[in-house]
């Protein structure tokens, strides 16, 4: 998410900002409860159909004291938003990306700021989507001039591209039937680090190098099992890095930029001890095929003293949001012990990721594009129809409860 509208340049002489006109928003009124008597505030609201804020680019100049709004350089309805705005290393150009409303293409330009009385602009990167196209923060420079690196779906998963710096494609970096996460960023030596889709459950880190076009495990050994995050030190000389699997916490440690863990930070060992006492059912992953031919993945807990030849009630629970999973292989702390405590009450729970969640590729994510609630509620149907074959499952008590999306 964006969550604020200024930008300083890496060099502290300029800073760029949004511009919000909304002089043909109607307004709203509203009565806040917040004392022995409502007040009633008034502000600009653009509900379905009505105007929205009109959005620009400005640019301040700390020197010149000059105020200077930036041309967009395609029709107004192609930059209906402006998702992202980032300044490059040299703090001499300013990128500005556009979208239209249906979010199916991307465009960035490039404003070269050094001359304010004539700034160029250039259009360094354009993709078209038939579904909409993520934004994130997967956007590297690379050394000596050597363009830039980003993420891309457009082969149908998240992966890595190299641009050189005047817009054209050099290289696809990554390829395969798996997803490009997040990137945190580029070494002296072009190593480039990431986070990469396992099994569609988990994450692992990774390193790729510019040079020998060479991927690999970045501790140096094949991913086992549960999802690794990382944040890097500038120049990813060092790293805090984080792992957990379902049914284990996090444990924290610092390692260095060969993957060799200098020390633990955190390793959870009386929490882990005292879960031991408490929490006597195991996560285990599975999934199953639905009508039309795909398969959903999905977690169970069952009761610590489950008998197959018993049948349970079940407690599915779900989010389904778009982009957003719940069966991955991590611990997750909000609902776990939750979770935990409806098994000893003699439930089962299980969650399920239907389409529109991710690391299953573009299409089965993007399957819900203009059209959310619907794929997903079959889906969760489909769901409740496999548990009813399971001979330990009570068909007639299946319950359902998400939050948000999921409610």
């Amino acid at each position: 998410a964006m969550t604020q509208a200024f930008f300083w340049s890496p060099n502290g002489n300029q800073i760029a900002y949004l511009k919000f006109d909304e002089s043909a928003v109607p307004q709203y009124g509203m009565d806040m409860y917040g004392g022995l008597y409502p007040e009633r505030v008034t502000f600009k609201y653009p509900k379905a159909g009505e105007n929205n804020s009109i959005v620009s680019v400005c640019l301040y100049d700390l020197n010149s004291k000059e105020n200077i709004g930036l041309a967009m350089a395609e029709k107004p309805e192609a930059s209906h938003y402006i998702p992202r705005i980032k300044w490059e290393p040299n703090g001499n150009n300013l990128l500005v990306f556009t979208m239209p409303r249906l979010q199916n293409e991307l465009a960035i330009h490039r404003y070269q700021t050094t001359l304010l009385s004539n700034i160029a602009v250039k259009e360094i990167y354009h993709e078209k989507s038939t579904t909409y196209i993520d934004i994130n923060d997967n956007l590297f420079f690379l050394n000596n001039n050597k363009g830039f690196v980003l993420t891309s779906e457009k082969d149908g998963y998240q992966h890595l591209y190299h641009y050189m710096s005047d817009g054209q494609l050099s290289e696809q970096l990554t390829k395969g039937d798996w997803e490009v996460v997040e990137v945190y960023g580029i070494d002296e030596k072009n190593n480039i680090y990431f986070s990469k889709s396992e099994k569609t459950i988990g994450k692992g880190i990774y390193r790729y190098n510019l040079k020998s076009q060479k991927m690999q495990p970045w501790m140096g050994k094949a991913f086992d099992n549960g999802t690794y995050d990382a944040s890097f030190s500038k120049g990813m000389k060092y790293c805090i890095l984080s792992h957990s699997n379902a049914n284990t916490p996090t444990e924290i440690q610092m390692v260095d930029d060969k993957g060799n863990a200098i020390r633990t930070l955190v390793s959870n060992t009386n929490l882990k001890n005292k879960l031991a006492e408490y929490c006597q059912s195991q996560k285990t992953f599975f999934d199953f095929q639905v009508a039309d031919g795909h398969r959903l993945n999905a977690w169970i807990m069952k009761p610590s003293n489950f008998d197959q030849n018993k049948k349970y009630p079940v407690f599915v629970t779900i989010y389904g949001g778009p982009g957003r999973n719940t069966v991955m292989d991590m611990y997750e702390s909000r609902n776990y012990l939750w979770h935990q405590m409806l098994t000893q009450k003699g439930y089962i729970v299980v969650s399920v990721d239907p389409r529109g969640t991710q690391f299953r590729g573009r299409d089965f994510k993007h399957a819900t594009y203009m059209n959310l609630g619907k794929l997903e509620t079959e889906d969760f149907i489909a769901t409740a129809n496999y548990l009813k074959t399971l001979p330990f499952v009570d068909g007639q008590h299946i319950n359902i409860q998400g939050w948000s999306f999921g409610g």
